[in-house]
């Protein structure tokens, strides 16, 4: 059978057993349990016990659990709180100072947390009252939480990058640190759009009241805790002190001396629910990185990607045209399935490609990573309007959050064509580790 053919074949039966409602690991088990049994042999289903043996025994693979605990202390701690206070206080005198202080405590709470979601709900759940009670538009208000939400899967550490670096075998360290200056990149966008906005039409964010310089430091010095678990991981990842999945660790041990500085009397209750949490969304993933694998076992044994590769080079294609195809594919995909889903469904098949045309692994791993973040910001199921909408009060509706949030997905847009033009954004920082 000619590999175009079982290509469409496998990809139907996949994309059926998505529509019916199984979840897409268990659909991508079960394409390829059926793949690899039709054209490969049931002799060769042992390949998933194999598969799942050897990554569920990666080193590496643990910095997934130490990254979701820390992620889980660190938003029981209440830091996202300080962190808002203090910025709000600190950029009082710019236009839309309340949403510029959104956008940085996002930032920061991403740098602590691996998660898009749970960076929008718990910056949202202190910004959102605050900007509609200062008077802020509310389209404005909801808009930049799930914009800045966006942030958490790609300033380190990333559980998509994380996810992105075991299916394709890539440093998960120089993956964090490449998405650093990504990310400070399109906060300071974020920012810089808030303000030119907010001057051209004052009435979208009232001027709030000047804070003192004693008022800023006292504030500040909440937030210095959160600044010391970045520090500790990013520092001893990027010095090379600690591997990812050892800084993980750092990471989670501060987190836990945070959570106890904040939080001492409900200690014992927050890492129960954290623990259980870490375990739920860990075994989730691992599901995910087992049907991606048995799936890419598939495509690769039977040379599908090889064949694609060969297939776009004699169409004489630039590498470029490539490249803008598949991240319109991304962004069509972004409508339909969540970040982690499209890692999966689409690495197996493209990374190989991408290779072969000469692109670097970790670059566009975080080209890819900035177009996931539309995904949770376009319709019909972009996951931080849902989060958003939940935290808003009952007067904010899903089409103010939805068209808050668009002139974001044009941002970053923006970025990625910034980063794709200018590889060094995010080849830079890593380059320096070797």
């Amino acid at each position: 059978m000619e590999w175009y053919l079982f290509t469409i074949i496998i990809g139907t039966v996949l994309l059926s057993l998505i529509a019916v409602g199984i979840p897409i690991s268990f659909s991508l088990g079960l394409a390829s349990m059926l793949g690899i049994a039709l054209w490969l042999g049931v002799n060769q289903l042992m390949a998933i016990a194999l598969g799942a043996w050897t990554y569920g025994t990666l080193f590496a693979f643990a910095v997934l659990p130490l990254s979701i605990i820390m992620t889980e202390l660190i938003t029981a701690s209440g830091s996202a709180d300080y962190a808002f206070t203090a910025l709000s206080k600190w950029v009082g005198r710019f236009p839309g100072s309340l949403a510029i202080a959104t956008i940085g405590a996002c930032a920061i709470f991403a740098a602590a947390c691996s998660s898009s979601a749970a960076t929008a709900a718990t910056i949202g759940k202190v910004a959102i009252p605050e900007m509609l009670n200062r008077g802020y538009d509310k389209r404005l208000a909801t808009g930049v939480v799930a914009a800045g939400g966006t942030l958490g899967i790609l300033i380190p550490p990333s559980g998509v990058l994380i996810l992105y670096g075991i299916l394709t075998q890539q440093s998960i360290g120089a993956l964090f640190i490449a998405g650093i200056i990504p990310g400070v990149m399109m906060s300071v966008i974020f920012g810089l759009y808030c303000v030119v906005r907010c001057k051209l039409d004052p009435t979208l964010a009232p001027a709030p009241p000047q804070a003192s310089w004693s008022e800023k430091w006292a504030a500040s010095s909440k937030v210095w805790p959160v600044l010391m678990l970045i520090v500790g991981v990013l520092g001893s990842i990027y010095t090379g002190v600690a591997t990812p999945t050892e800084a993980a660790g750092i990471g989670a041990f501060i987190a836990l001396g945070i959570c106890l500085a904040f939080r001492r009397r409900t200690i014992f209750p927050t890492l129960h629910r954290g623990l259980m949490s870490t375990a739920q969304t860990t075994s989730f993933v691992f599901f995910i990185v087992i049907g991606a694998m048995s799936f890419g076992f598939l495509l690769t044994t039977l040379r599908v990607p090889q064949h694609l590769s060969a297939f776009v080079i004699s169409q004489e294609l630039s590498p470029w045209t490539v490249f803008i195809i598949v991240q319109i594919l991304f962004l069509v995909l972004g409508f339909f399935l969540d970040p982690a889903s499209i890692n999966v469904l689409t690495v197996p098949v493209l990374f190989p490609l991408i290779k072969s045309l000469g692109f670097d692994p970790v670059w566009f791993g975080i080209t890819m990573v900035m177009n996931m973040e539309m995904a949770n910001l376009t319709p019909p199921f972009g996951v931080n309007f849902y989060v958003v909408k939940g935290i808003a009060p009952p007067n904010v509706t899903l089409t103010d959050v939805v068209l808050g949030s668009m002139p974001f997905v044009a941002l970053l847009a923006f970025g990625i064509a910034m980063v794709a033009v200018f590889p060094q954004l995010a080849l830079w920082l890593p380059s320096l580790m070797k």
